[in-house]
């Protein structure tokens, strides 16, 4: 008995990480290490909880958050952080919205867009497994307002070619648009894989119930045809996975493929579905993919390590994002000091190399958090509050432009002359009674206490002495204290550094 658990002991000791062994935060930073190269310091606390908050919740920490959270010395302080923030109603809505409307093409209206954002939004606070919101999405049948899940799959109105599509790239992080009229010039891809994965589809059907009345079913009859390049008449095909699956037996071919998703012969933390998020995820919170690119990774194959880890850390958890982010968070990779600025003459002091921009569906409620418009001022009706909101959002999203990762302001001329004339923006930072910079001018009586924070609340650091200095000597240097605060205002939150994730 002792020697078969002395081999036993052995045998763990060799194979390192066995199937059971959970993935742990310095497994991530070991693979990280490797792949990426050294992580030296860790960030200051508000550097941490500003990027955590960004990524997770879609806005940037309040002043009294980020001083409670610098001045707490308890241990576990930033883990306690992420669970908050990811337990947190607005990360329910963040990253709701943000899946929402990764699944909706452009000219999708409001109406279907606010729809699927809450049905998002819904399944994200209840934390539910991918696996099953993939599923949904891919096979629920229905009346749309029965299942708002099926607005997915609505919006290509049966064409079979169109949602296979989608799901490869939404589902699977593969591109198979090349294949779809020949073979892929630079893949693997064939173009009948593509139209044995769109067979799946083939039987797709959608019935018009009334005005913007939309039903959702699989017809228990009909075969996918499709003439291939240079064929001269079309033919069926059977509908196959893109590992070459036969999924043809199931009399219901969208869940035969959700279900092959993560049961395949291909499966757990190798199949397509998981790493296909795994890197998503690795992407939306360190700015890069972890392999190839968001919508076209390779075949399982000769993976990096980060990616099995990842993958196998997101199967062990039933497929939920909730845990895989928690887990990234934690890492010292995520929590790495950003790197400093090089400085050009010895009186110059280091200043963060600024990294991700940040997105549009971001850099509103961070102007609204900096310039504590967050919530209605006292005495505010709430339905005013939420139009000047609406404002301040169209006018930045009109900035930015229809890429969302594009950086909203400071790119260009035309976007910093639509910044100085903007009206909803201008809004926020004139000295007026219940406005941040109003409270500063008339309840703190020293400059350099001001200055302070207005850089903490902007930028969530202290400023620098040289700062420190050039902010007094301009604030000094004309008669009207108020509008230089103003300008100085102005001008922290149209800097890059508070577009930049850092």
């Amino acid at each position: 008995m002792l020697c078969k658990l002395i081999k036993s002991l052995a045998l763990i000791l060799i194979l390192g990480q066995s199937a059971g062994a959970e993935v742990t935060p310095g497994d991530i930073d070991k693979a990280f290490q490797e792949q990426f190269g050294e992580v030296k310091d860790r960030c200051d606390d508000r550097a941490f909880l500003r990027r955590m908050t960004l990524d997770i919740e879609g806005r940037i920490p309040n002043l009294e958050e980020a001083r409670a959270f610098v001045t707490d010395r308890s241990s576990g302080k930033r883990l306690k952080a992420i669970k908050r923030a990811l337990q947190s109603e607005s990360s329910a809505r963040f990253l709701g919205q943000r899946f929402a409307e990764r699944l909706l093409e452009k000219n999708a209206n409001a109406a279907i867009r606010k729809l699927l954002t809450n049905w998002s939004a819904q399944s994200s606070a209840k934390n539910r497994s991918f696996k099953d919101i993939a599923a949904d999405l891919i096979s629920k049948e229905g009346k749309a307002g029965d299942d708002f899940s099926t607005l997915f799959l609505l919006q290509y109105r049966g064409n079979a070619p169109d949602t296979a599509t989608a799901v490869a790239r939404q589902f699977l992080g593969v591109s198979l648009d090349c294949a779809r009229c020949h073979d892929h010039p630079f893949a693997d891809w064939k173009q009948s894989q593509f139209h044995e994965f769109a067979a799946n589809f083939g039987r797709l059907r959608v019935r018009r119930l009334g005005q913007q009345q939309f039903e959702l079913y699989e017809s228990p009859i009909g075969d996918y045809r499709f003439k291939l390049n240079k064929a001269k008449l079309s033919k069926p095909f059977k509908p196959k996975a893109i590992d070459g699956t036969d999924l043809s037996a199931s009399p219901k071919r969208r869940k035969a493929l959700a279900k092959w998703l993560t049961a395949g012969p291909k499966d757990g933390a190798e199949s397509y579905f998981a790493r296909a998020q795994v890197n998503r995820v690795f992407e939306e919170l360190f700015g890069v993919p972890l392999i190839g690119a968001i919508t076209d990774i390779n075949a399982p194959g000769n993976d990096p390590q980060l990616l099995k880890l990842l993958a196998k850390a997101f199967v062990e958890s039933d497929f939920r994002l909730r845990e895989l982010r928690q887990l990234l968070l934690q890492t010292k990779s995520y929590q790495r000091k950003a790197e400093l600025a090089a400085t050009k003459d010895k009186d110059s002091e280091g200043l963060p190399t600024l990294h991700r921009p940040l997105r549009a569906d971001q850099i509103a409620a961070a102007f609204l958090t900096a310039t504590g418009r967050d919530k209605p001022a006292p005495g505010e009706l709430k339905f005013l509050h939420i139009a000047m909101k609406r404002s301040l959002t169209k006018e930045l999203q009109d900035l930015a432009g229809d890429n969302t990762k594009e950086q909203a302001f400071g790119s260009s001329t035309r976007q910093a002359l639509r910044l100085i004339n903007g009206e909803a923006f201008n809004g926020l930072i004139k000295a007026r009674p219940g406005r941040i910079l109003h409270s500063l001018l008339k309840e703190v009586p020293s400059h350099r206490r001001r200055l302070r924070e207005l850089c903490e609340r902007v930028l969530m650091r202290l400023p620098t002495n040289t700062e420190l200095s050039r902010w007094l000597a301009f604030i000094k240097a004309g008669p009207d204290t108020k509008e230089r605060y103003e300008d100085l205002y102005w001008a922290l939150l149209a800097s890059t550094e508070f577009a930049c994730q850092r």
